[in-house]
């Protein structure tokens, strides 16, 4: 009987193959396509492992199955460490990129109040210029109108040679400056 013919020799080898797929997997984060792979060939042993396990002793059975519900926890085990692998190198990228935006949030708002304090001093400036230039305008005005007014002009120059005039009353108590003309 050669050792290929025997079903448990075979069935040996195909767990020495799974158990070296599955410490080759622990050591290396997988690809799609090599967890696809390693999905078939663990399918294809686990049936090949069920097809020899019908045939033997009752013994040998408890010890396949153990064998295969170990070789599965160490599948599933070597997957969550390739996920944790990956998830580690997404939250590490993740950080960067978070620590980038908030440099460059803190370089724009640094920009803008630079931009904005020259613009605040602008509209100060002319808010300070527009303000003095009102109050000379409504004191130039209030002194104009003063010296302006015809009432009070007349009031105070009525009767001098360069004026002209004469001051005068009438029947209800009124004062005024009458001007004569031919």
């Amino acid at each position: 009987m050669k050792p290929s013919d025997n079903p448990f020799v075979e069935l040996l080898d195909q767990m020495t193959t799974v158990r070296r797929s599955v410490e080759h997997l622990n050591r290396f984060s997988l690809t799609k396509q090599e967890a696809a792979e390693l999905n078939r060939t663990l399918t294809q042993a686990l049936g090949k492992m069920e097809r020899a396990v019908q045939g033997a002793p009752e013994a040998l059975q408890a010890t396949l199955k153990a064998d295969r519900d170990r070789m599965a926890l160490n599948a599933a085990q070597a997957a969550r460490e390739a996920a944790e692998n990956v998830m580690r190198e997404i939250r590490g990228q993740l950080q960067a990129e978070r620590l980038h935006f908030a440099q460059s949030a803190g370089e724009a708002r640094r920009a803008v109040w630079r931009s904005f304090r020259g613009f605040w001093v602008w509209i100060v400036a002319m808010l300070a210029t527009g303000a003095f230039l009102g109050l000379l305008a409504a004191d130039v005005a209030e002194t104009a109108e003063s010296l302006l007014s015809v009432k009070q002009m007349v009031h105070y120059y009525c009767g001098q040679p360069w004026f002209g005039g004469q001051e005068g009353s009438d029947e209800n108590g009124r004062t005024g400056c009458a001007f004569w003309y031919d």
